[in-house]
């Protein structure tokens, strides 16, 4: 009920140039690859990603396309408790190896380098770089993180607006 509340109360340009999926019967990285594709063919200016079970402010939209990124989310956590924000940056271990590590929100725009798509904005050049399927399963990381991953290696930012928090 709260995320319909949320999309209901949502300050959204022209709706009549708008498009809105909801697809419940297919998996996650099938349905958001197909998203990118569908804003492709529409030739969109930017794609909107909101998980279903999400709530956040009206404003949500124009403050993400107010950030100065490629990719632009606002601050959430997973549902699992202990709870732990789904925005990283690259780290490496002890060992040397690469890790995730989460950011630390502090209320500005950080630099990160892999978001999940439970609030996520992203541009019309991300969008036209993206390759069928856009979202993959590679290993023990999410089908999000891969995505921006790769994102940042072809050159686009990703930035998080630790301010705007959308409530799982």
């Amino acid at each position: 009920p709260r995320t319909v509340q949320s999309l209901w109360s949502m300050k959204l340009p022209d709706r009549e140039k708008m498009a809105l999926f909801m697809p419940v019967d297919r998996p996650t990285t099938s349905s958001r690859s197909d998203a990118i594709t569908t804003a492709k063919e529409l030739g969109a200016e930017s794609l909107l990603f909101l998980d279903s079970d999400m709530e956040w402010q009206s404003d949500l939209y124009y403050r993400l396309k107010a950030v100065d990124a490629d990719i632009a989310c606002a601050m959430f956590w997973n549902r699992r408790v202990p709870s732990y924000p789904t925005i990283c940056v690259k780290a490496k271990a002890e060992d040397g190896t690469d890790l995730l590590r989460t950011i630390v929100p502090d209320g500005k725009i950080q630099s990160v380098d892999a978001c999940g798509m439970a609030a996520t904005l992203i541009r019309k050049k991300v969008l036209d770089w993206s390759d069928y399927p856009s979202f993959q399963h590679l290993g023990a990381i999410s089908e999000d993180f891969v995505f921006c991953l790769k994102a940042r290696d072809a050159g686009f930012s990703v930035k998080c607006d630790t301010s705007l928090k959308v409530a799982h």
